[in-house]
């Protein structure tokens, strides 16, 4: 019996090659699956070579078979949220980078710079604080000489009382950053000596700055320092909740008063931690909490808003002077708790 023969030429096989659609975009889903896998290569390779340019890192045997945008956003990933690694000796470290190049470092005395630029014995002169410390001041001193609040006002309260009103009140968010940068960092202000961590500055979230100025990433060190920072001020916040408090939220002055009471009380704070704006107040309560503060109104004052320019005069002087049961939280400090992560914190502990 004969097998079949197949003797005809005609069919073929034709492939259409697709085409890359430019609009599509990756889901996050395919970067986070890979995550842990990419990070051991990564480790793998940085015990392998300590330094590693991105271009490398792309066309490396172990990283080849990966998009390209997906090792760059692990690796980002992994340096901005301060990643853990560990190496064969079981030493605890991070991934830093500078530029286009990458490294693991085990501690601050173990940094790439260390690595690959030669010990530089000079003394470091930094001028550009200096000229800014001049130019800051000049702006505060000159705002405050053109604040709309009258002299017999201006001369119930401190010279740093009004600074720091004028700090909140009248720069934008530039030049708040730069007088702040411009201060003492060894001898600060009422208003900025919560805001120091170690050798850092923390001017708002993400919004970190070293001892040279510069904005940066905490990592290592640094990154404990931050984060004991956040910790040991979200903890007083929570400790404080039956204190009264004053803030600046949107430029607004606020306060955690109860609204609904008839005597001066302070709010219950389990669904949210925000106070509410001065200017959402009756009088009769305004005019309790000045008198609480020390600071009665002035005949002069008699509108709403002349009484909370007036209270965000007094509650700063109140913290100068230091009265009991009152604190004040820094825009900077606001905005940290806000952040998602720790806003939800917040909220769940002060509802325990």
């Amino acid at each position: 019996m004969a097998s079949p023969v197949f003797t005809s030429n005609s069919i073929t096989c034709n492939v259409q090659p697709s085409k890359p659609d430019d609009q599509h975009e990756r889901p996050l889903s395919a970067y986070i699956d890979v995550r842990d896998e990419l990070l051991d290569k990564f480790m793998k390779l940085f015990l392998n070579k300590p330094i590693w340019t991105l271009e490398d890192l792309y066309n490396s045997p172990q990283l080849r078979t990966y998009d390209k945008d997906v090792i760059l956003y692990t690796i980002h990933n992994a340096i901005e949220t301060g990643f853990q690694l560990k190496d064969r000796n079981g030493r605890i470290g991070f991934i830093e980078s500078k530029g286009s190049m990458y490294a693991f470092t085990v501690n601050e005395y173990s940094s790439m710079q260390d690595r690959y630029i030669k010990e530089d014995t000079g003394k470091h002169v930094n001028l550009e604080p200096k000229i800014n410390a001049a130019k800051e001041k000049s702006t505060i001193k000159e705002k405050l000489s053109k604040l709309s609040i009258s002299d017999d006002i201006k001369s119930r309260f401190d010279q740093i009382t009004l600074e720091w009103y004028v700090l909140d009140h009248e720069l934008n968010d530039q030049e708040r950053i730069q007088h702040m940068l411009s201060l003492n960092w060894d001898n600060l202000p009422i208003y900025a000596k919560v805001l120091k961590a170690g050798d850092l500055k923390i001017l708002g979230s993400k919004q970190i700055y070293n001892e040279n100025n510069d904005l940066i990433t905490p990592i290592g060190k640094q990154a404990d320092d931050y984060h004991r920072w956040v910790k040991q001020r979200m903890d007083l916040f929570l400790a404080s909740k039956t204190q009264y408090f004053g803030a600046m939220q949107d430029s607004r002055l606020v306060f955690n008063l109860d609204d609904k009471a008839d005597e001066l009380k302070r709010s219950e704070r389990t669904k949210v931690f925000k106070g509410r704006a001065c200017g959402s107040y009756l009088e009769p309560l305004l005019n309790k909490f000045a008198m609480w503060l020390g600071f009665p109104f002035p005949e002069s004052v008699k509108t709403k808003t002349d009484r909370c320019q007036f209270l965000a005069l007094a509650i700063r002087q109140a913290v100068v002077d230091g009265k009991d049961k009152l604190l004040w939280w820094t825009p900077e400090e606001w905005s940290i708790f806000d952040e998602d992560s720790n806003r939800k914190d917040i909220l769940l502990k002060l509802k325990a």
